[in-house]
């Protein structure tokens, strides 16, 4: 159809490999083949035919673009929509579900029990500071003669308020002016020494912490304790959640009902108490760093959730309600569109393409011997037929396409898809 036999004078006057004749070249109409620039292109043009090779190549990339360029159609919902028509997966793939995978994360990561530094030496060094500074208190009192009346007492008293910060400093703990000054008129009494000491043994028998329903989750029932004591350091064990005291909660501790402290006034008793339980400090303590640890290599051992979806699947059915899943299904979508990368795979084709045009017309012309002429317009002609061929395919797809279909395949008439096969 677009092949004609050339005569002897056609095939002298102008060669099929020229876009036009060398007559009516529109090099010569301006002048530039009289330059070194314009002679080094003629001389390129006539043994290797440059610009009809770059004319094939551009045609060629505009061809391999075509065939690549996929039309996509943006997904504008959000979670909680709900969806006004099917949405169906427009190609296969494998992916993470992370939303399934974040949730087994987490509840293997809380599944590890809070881990606690158990120190069996607090009461040790508690009960040592009132021992020390009791006894310091009680030589200093001695070495005072005491006057008998009141005032003469009181303002005795308030210069005994000097050996306060050294009685701070041994017991450890800071003491309000009220309860030091009833300890000045007991004279640091060796009962209350004692009262003190047996409660605090008492007490630190338990498994003291501060604020544990603060670090502990509520579906934890226990917590791991190590004994950081340097004879048994590293050692572990299970504590039940209920056996593990609130410091901040003075209703856990309270003063043994015995004898001794039958002695003792009921303002003496309370404030026996209330000093005892100044005294208090956590042998539990959280370790922050080594329940972190835990928790992350619980975390990292969770194997991530893949799931597979099929082309045409449908993801989300029309009237249902989005769910994050769905959401993540569709972002994973959008980014494997976004991802692919067809620059090179167009340049690629478009260079292969050109070679085998090129070589395709040096073998017909080789074989015909130069009796087949290939006008100009003939090759626009057949290019214009390919690329519409290409073009018109790609529309074809696209609308046939079961994305497309399942988005807006209720514009269109059920005639118009009649012979269309998604």
């Amino acid at each position: 159809f677009f092949f004609k036999q050339k005569t002897a004078y056609e095939i002298y006057q102008c060669d099929w490999s020229s876009d036009v004749c060398s007559s009516d070249l529109w090099v010569d109409s301006i002048g530039l083949e009289k330059t070194f620039f314009g002679r080094v292109v003629q001389l390129l043009e006539e043994k290797f035919f440059v610009r009809r090779a770059a004319l094939i190549f551009l045609y060629c990339v505009l061809l391999s673009y075509t065939i690549f360029f996929q039309i996509d159609i943006p997904y504008n919902f959000n979670v909680g929509d709900v969806a006004r028509y099917d949405i169906t997966s427009p190609m296969g793939f494998e992916m993470t579900d992370e939303v399934t995978t974040e949730e087994k994360r987490l509840k293997a990561e809380y599944a590890v029990p809070v881990v606690y530094d158990f120190d069996t030496n607090v009461f040790e060094r508690v009960s040592q500071g009132l021992i020390h500074s009791f006894r310091n208190m009680r030589t200093f009192h001695r070495e005072i003669n005491w006057a008998k009346s009141g005032v003469a007492y009181r303002k005795q008293v308030k210069e005994f308020f000097n050996f306060k910060k050294d009685f701070e400093n041994e017991l450890g703990v800071t003491v309000s002016d009220f309860m030091f000054e009833w300890l000045v008129d007991n004279k640091f009494s060796p009962r209350i020494e004692a009262v003190l000491i047996r409660n605090l043994e008492n007490w630190y028998e338990k498994k003291i912490a501060e604020a544990p329903d603060r670090f502990i989750p509520a579906n934890q029932t226990s917590v791991v304790a190590r004994i950081v004591h340097k004879n048994n350091l590293g050692k572990e064990f299970s504590i039940d959640r209920t056996e593990v005291l609130d410091l901040q909660d003075p209703e856990n501790f309270n003063l043994d009902d015995r004898k001794d402290l039958e002695r003792f006034s009921e303002s003496d008793k309370a404030n026996i108490l209330y000093f005892a339980r100044s005294l208090l400090v956590p042998n539990l303590t959280l370790n922050k760093q080594e329940t972190a640890t835990r928790r992350q290599a619980s975390r990292d051992a969770v194997i991530p959730v893949t799931i597979t979806i099929k082309k045409n699947q449908t993801i989300i059915a029309q009237g249902s309600v989005i769910q994050p899943f769905q959401m993540a299904v569709i972002k994973q979508i959008e980014n494997i569109r976004g991802d692919k990368r067809k620059d090179v795979m167009s340049l690629s084709m478009a260079l292969m393409l050109s070679v085998t045009i090129l070589v395709f017309f040096s073998y017909l012309k080789r074989f015909t011997l130069n009796r087949v002429k290939i006008d100009f317009k003939d090759l626009a002609v057949m290019m214009l037929i390919a690329y519409g061929a290409i073009f018109f395919t790609k529309i074809y797809l696209f609308v046939t396409d079961a994305a497309f279909l399942s988005k807006l395949g209720h514009i269109f008439p059920p005639s118009f898809f009649l012979y269309a096969a998604p």
